[in-house]
């Protein structure tokens, strides 16, 4: 009995210890293959090699740019519409800056506006020579048309010279004349084709109104009288300003005279005997006697023309200078 309960003691032992000896065997088989398999990946890790970086260096991955807004530019500025005369085909217009115009006589004149930039503006100085000569005003003055004020002594010694004593004229010269001339007390005006010209001399005063030329057609000789001598002045004037010399000092009532033409920045010349001032071209057109004449029914087309020329001329100076400021004095309309 004793060695059948010591054997079937031992049986169920020797079982336990087998399954166990089995159960490490089959660990260790799994142990086995799972270092084999990490080895294997770690080969094929060295093999393949590291995972590219991307450019410009760093391990971190490159941060995309922020995106990129489009702004239009704001639209530009409609261009303001500018109109401008005929070109002349004489050289450069230099504006007139009188040397002395800072005086301490100026402080006496009667207008406050005596040192007015604006004014000087339309005033151009002329070069050594450039007056022509009178001897220059030769050939056939058809294109010469001239309108008198009742009671005006003016002559024609030559077709293509207008001389006038006193009183108050129109001028107008157009092609074929290539010059014109007028003669006066104080100086002389010379006028290029594609010009018109008011020209009064009245009780010492003369004055000389540009209506159409442009550039250098028009220009003034003042050589005669208080202006002889080293005292003589050459000058341009361009259209819509008014050029006024006397035999004395001048005034106000003739820097401003009462003939209901609107004026505006009025300047003295580095004298008390002359002086500039704007004048309203399109008041001229409406005030003036003598340009009223060219508006008859009956006129001819020649005169038309020039009538013309001269209200194309008033818009333009409008349309470029605006008409603020201007101030018309008296009842007496221009002759």
């Amino acid at each position: 009995m004793a060695d059948q309960i010591t054997v079937h003691a031992t049986v169920p032992r020797f079982f336990w210890r087998t399954r166990t000896s089995r159960r490490r065997a089959a660990l260790a088989v799994l142990a086995g293959l799972s270092l084999v398999a990490c080895s294997g990946v770690a080969a094929l890790a060295q093999r393949s090699g590291p995972p590219p970086r991307p450019p410009g260096g760093g391990g971190e991955r490159p941060t995309p740019p922020p995106p990129q807004i489009f702004r239009a530019p704001p639209p530009p500025p409609p261009p303001t519409p500018v109109f401008v005369p005929a070109e002349s085909t004489e050289s450069t217009v230099t504006p007139l800056v009188p040397t002395d115009v800072t005086s301490a006589e100026l402080g006496e004149m009667p207008l406050a506006e005596a040192g007015s930039e604006a004014a000087r503006a339309g005033l151009f100085a002329l070069k050594p020579n450039e007056m022509p000569p009178r001897g220059r005003a030769d050939g056939k003055g058809e294109g010469i048309y001239v309108l008198s004020q009742e009671h005006s002594d003016y002559g024609r010694p030559r077709s293509t010279v207008v001389d006038l004593k006193s009183g108050t004229i129109f001028v107008s010269v157009r092609k074929p004349t290539n010059l014109g001339y007028v003669d006066s007390p104080l100086g002389v005006i010379a006028l290029a084709p594609d010009s018109a010209i008011i020209v009064g001399y009245n009780a010492g005063v003369l004055r000389v109104m540009n209506l159409t030329g442009t550039g250098k057609r028009v220009k003034i000789s003042l050589d005669r009288g208080p202006f002889a001598g080293d005292k003589h002045f050459d000058l341009g004037v361009t259209p819509g300003y008014e050029v006024v010399a006397g035999t004395s000092k001048l005034g106000h009532a003739q820097l401003r005279p009462a003939d209901k033409i609107a004026r505006r920045h009025s300047s003295f010349l580095g004298r008390d005997n002359l002086a500039v001032s704007e004048f309203s071209l399109e008041s001229a057109l409406q005030m003036s006697e003598l340009i009223a004449s060219l508006k008859q029914k009956d006129t001819a087309a020649k005169e038309q023309r020039v009538l013309g020329d001269m209200s194309k001329m008033a818009a333009v100076i409008n349309q470029m200078r605006g008409a603020i400021g201007f101030v018309a004095e008296g009842d007496q309309k221009l002759p």
